[in-house]
């Protein structure tokens, strides 16, 4: 029977946990479809909750509101 080695072992988990992190996928947003509505509403002076309304009765997207706020955020160009 082989001897419990600590740092082998801790070394072989640090490598496995570090190829877990690197692993990132972008999943596409409900609202990528709807981006130029939403960033010409945003443009005309409506704020996300407005926003969030807009698509709950046009689109039929649920979605929250601070979703919303995000996706308005990350792709702002002002």
């Amino acid at each position: 029977m082989e001897e419990f080695n600590a740092e082998k072992e801790l070394n072989t988990l640090r490598e496995k946990r570090k190829v877990q992190r690197k692993r990132k996928r972008y999943l596409a947003s409900k609202l990528d479809k709807y981006g130029f509505q939403i960033l010409a509403l945003h443009c005309n002076g409506a704020n996300p909750t407005e926003i969030h309304v807009w698509l709950l009765t046009n689109t039929k997207i649920k979605v929250a509101r601070t979703t919303v706020y995000r996706w308005i955020k990350k792709h702002d160009q002002d």
